[in-house]
């Protein structure tokens, strides 16, 4: 039987539909990120282990800085099976569609910040990721940072036009030439302590600093 707590109000979809993000607090308990946590941790060991072996063969330079990795694998059962939890696919379902298909259970360990960008550069294909932190997150210590509404045009489409993501490394971009830094572009700060769950629509324009 469906929990009606899994059940988003008309509130929050059109929080979701205005701003491309909706936040619920303690969604996860603090068993169930403990199991979350000890699966990431079993499996960054075999990765930072790999990505070690790899270091001393093709040298330092090529080593891996940003792990990530699937949860669709035998040693991340938990982890793997959350596609399947109500909490998860049922505001899914709300937000897009009872066609929904879950695609991926990711895990990142981010050692350095991120730039401005969106995950989808395919307007017309509709996407959302629910993401949870496993250590607590404040404005310097990082947050996830989202620009609402940047999802619908034609803010979308501006924050091309300006340059807030470069399309290479050269010094063209919004910032370079504004001598701004990321964390000066107005967002949402995301401060979230384990167990809460932001869910955002690909589209919207997001970083992480500090």
């Amino acid at each position: 039987m469906i929990c009606e707590n899994h059940i988003l109000t008309d509130e929050q979809v059109q929080h979701y539909e205005t701003f491309g993000f909706i936040i619920r607090r303690q969604v996860f308990d603090f068993k169930e990120i403990e199991r979350i946590n000890d699966e990431f941790e079993k499996h960054f060991t075999i990765i930072k282990e790999g990505s070690e072996n790899n270091c001393k063969r093709m040298g330092p330079r090529q080593g891996r800085d940003w792990p990530n990795w699937s949860n669709l694998i035998p040693g991340t059962p938990y982890m793997a099976g959350l596609l399947e939890d109500p909490r998860i696919y049922i505001p899914t379902e709300q937000l897009q569609g009872e066609d929904t298909v879950p695609v991926y259970s990711n895990a990142n360990s981010f050692r350095h910040n991120t730039a401005w960008h969106p995950d989808m550069s395919q307007r017309h294909i509709r996407g959302l990721k629910n993401l949870i932190y496993l250590q607590p997150t404040t404005g310097n210590h990082g947050s996830l940072r989202l620009i609402p509404g940047s999802h619908i045009s034609p803010l979308f489409e501006e924050l091309i036009h300006i340059g807030l993501r470069p399309l290479d490394d050269s010094e063209n971009g919004f910032l370079a030439k504004s001598g701004m830094q990321g964390e000066d572009i107005p967002a949402y700060v995301f401060c979230s302590q384990p167990g809460d769950v932001i869910t955002f629509n690909m589209n919207v324009w997001h970083d992480a600093f500090g």
